[in-house]
């Protein structure tokens, strides 16, 4: 199953961010995810956000759960939404997220070797040419973890 970028929670401010992030060991969101891969035999690629140990922040995460209920594979979102448009929107996601540093490898599932990007890394170089440079890329699938916020909702 593939749940959506920032499936926990959806929040307007860094601070209300901050104090709703739980550790993926205390997330009753994640732990009640890893009970129904584990029962249903259903691998979770679901995103989450994290705490940061290193700032005051949250990581933009996406995890892959196995059917056994564990967290396998760990994904933090490197390249954030950033932007200020003069007379226009401004919307800056690193004021209150932690950017990620590395690319995760394709890896092993039941179904073939999976990539995960999230949401805007997928139009960043430094991803793309990991994961659609025909020379080098291995995975079988890409999953972007994504969330579309419409501008009808931000009224």
């Amino acid at each position: 199953m593939f749940l959506p970028e920032a499936s926990d929670y959806i929040t307007t401010t860094s601070a209300s961010s901050l104090s709703l992030v739980q550790p993926v060991e205390k997330s009753e969101f994640v732990l009640g995810l890893c009970t129904s891969a584990k029962s249903n035999n259903l691998p979770i690629c679901v995103g989450i956000h994290e705490p940061s140990t290193t700032s005051k922040r949250v990581k933009n995460t996406c995890v892959w759960i196995d059917q056994h209920g564990n967290i396998t594979q760990r994904y933090q979102k490197i390249h954030l939404f950033d932007v200020d448009i003069a007379g226009g929107p401004v919307l800056k996601e690193s004021n209150g997220v932690e950017p990620g540093k590395e690319v995760v490898k394709p890896f092993e599932t039941g179904v073939g070797k999976l990539g995960m990007l999230i949401c805007f890394d997928v139009s960043a170089c430094s991803c793309n040419y990991w994961y659609f440079d025909l020379r080098i890329c291995t995975q079988d699938y890409l999953t972007v973890s994504s969330f579309h916020k419409c501008a009808e909702h931000t009224k």
